[in-house]
């Protein structure tokens, strides 16, 4: 299933507005980060890597700045820039709730989200629209504190639709929730969607 949205992400900062400032003195700014691959994993060789890490490791030298990483829930992430314990999140969507905190960077990528669902699930529930679950026995997984697109958080102002929503803290729960039927299906970019149910089966656990 295949939501109609998508969501232009941009690098969450504190300090960057328009043209990067280059430090005459090395720097180290934090950045927190979830496992989300292709986007940001720790590869075979025991290293942090993926797109948005190789892209902010540029970004970096380019300003003459280290990045220091935690691995963080993504709303304790938001939290923590928030509250100023972090300088970065990367893979932010921008919304005026976040703008309210921090400055946004140009937007390096759209994100095509999708429903996850296991095979014959999207015949039993022949939905023309998202909305229309509020009608079903259909459970929907999402991941707390990341943003599906402004049509979404339309809907989950309505209770009707909210009851059939359940949030995990990050996108594994919601696959494993998905593969023992405790949800029909759950929210997920489209790669990194792809990307966790490979990962899952060379483990095992499908």
């Amino acid at each position: 299933m295949k939501l109609k949205n998508s969501i232009i992400l941009s690098i969450l900062l504190y300090f960057v507005l328009g043209s990067l400032p280059v430090f005459s003195e090395e720097r180290i700014f934090t950045i927190g980060w979830e496992p989300w691959e292709p986007y940001q994993f720790i590869n075979k060789e025991k290293q942090l890597t993926g797109l948005d890490v190789e892209l902010i490791s540029i970004i970096a030298q380019q300003m003459n700045c280290k990045i220091s990483y935690t691995q963080l829930p993504w709303k304790r992430t938001l939290s923590y820039v928030e509250r100023g314990q972090l300088d970065l999140a990367a893979g932010a969507s921008k919304t005026s709730e976040r703008e309210v905190y921090a400055f946004f960077s140009n937007p390096y990528r759209d994100e095509s989200n999708v429903i996850f669902v296991l095979k014959g699930v999207s015949q039993k529930f022949p939905f023309k629209q998202l909305s229309d679950i509020k009608n079903s026995s259909f459970q929907l997984g999402i991941t707390i504190g990341y943003h599906y697109g402004e049509a979404f958080s339309a809907l989950m102002k309505d209770d009707a639709f909210k009851k059939h929503v359940q949030g995990v803290p990050n996108e594994p729960v919601n696959i494993m929730k998905t593969l023992k039927h405790r949800v029909h299906g759950y929210i997920g970019d489209i790669y990194a969607g792809i990307a966790s149910f490979k990962k899952a089966r060379r483990l095992g656990s499908i």
